[in-house]
């Protein structure tokens, strides 16, 4: 099965790293036991299927994420970890506008953790405040998953609202006689919960699904 990149980055890449490794394309395909004709069939625009990136990735030594231009991290290191972008800060109470200048500051992540799917699907944020308390806490970093929407009500949730705030909540919505709402739960009781209808839910959007906590002792 093919996937959808860029052949013409990934081509880029294995040539770059071919080059860097004093090799060539065709002593690659040979070893790999290819045919010679594979690079002139990607240059028509014919995506290589994923046993065959995999395979390319494995013999030069870097991630098949990075041939296909999906990180720009070449390798996990040798025990499996690979380093996510932390990109800002989520509240875990409200009205918190979300920072997200990348400064280039990264967390490494077993692979295991992204549960067969590509480092790029994921970011890391760092919680603020205390209304998902003791589930998160102040300082926690949060692995999330990037989605626009969630399977099904009663599940966490990153969410943006107001446009510009963002926040962590089990996330309630659904449909009752006065139409669509959307309801954030915090996890401390101290917390009242916060319920959204009407032209308000226009500017919420689903960013993601935690699925890991790291938190630093």
């Amino acid at each position: 099965m093919s996937e959808d990149f860029d052949v013409n980055l990934f081509i880029q890449r294995v040539d770059e790293e071919l080059k860097a490794q004093k090799n060539s394309r065709r002593k690659m395909l040979i070893a790999l036991g290819m045919g010679s004709n594979q690079f002139a069939q990607w240059q028509k625009g014919r995506k290589p299927f994923t046993t065959t990136v995999n395979a390319i990735a494995n013999y030069l030594g870097v991630t098949a994420e990075y041939l296909k231009g999906e990180t720009d991290t070449k390798t996990t290191d040798d025990f499996g970890f690979i380093d996510i972008p932390i990109i800002g800060e989520v509240a875990a109470g409200y009205d918190k506008l979300i920072n997200e200048d990348f400064a280039g500051d990264t967390i490494p992540v077993h692979s295991s953790y992204l549960r067969g799917h590509s480092a790029s699907e994921f970011f890391v944020l760092t919680i603020t405040g205390q209304s998902m308390f003791p589930q998160f806490c102040e300082g926690d970093k949060i692995l999330v998953q990037k989605c626009d929407a969630l399977p099904h009500s009663n599940m966490l949730g990153v969410i943006r609202y107001e446009d510009d705030s963002v926040t962590i909540k089990n996330v309630e919505f659904g449909i009752d006689d006065n139409g669509d709402y959307l309801i954030l739960r915090p996890t401390n009781p101290n917390f009242p919960p916060e319920t959204i209808r009407g032209e308000d839910l226009e500017h919420c959007q689903v960013i993601g699904m935690p699925r890991m906590s790291i938190r630093e002792f």
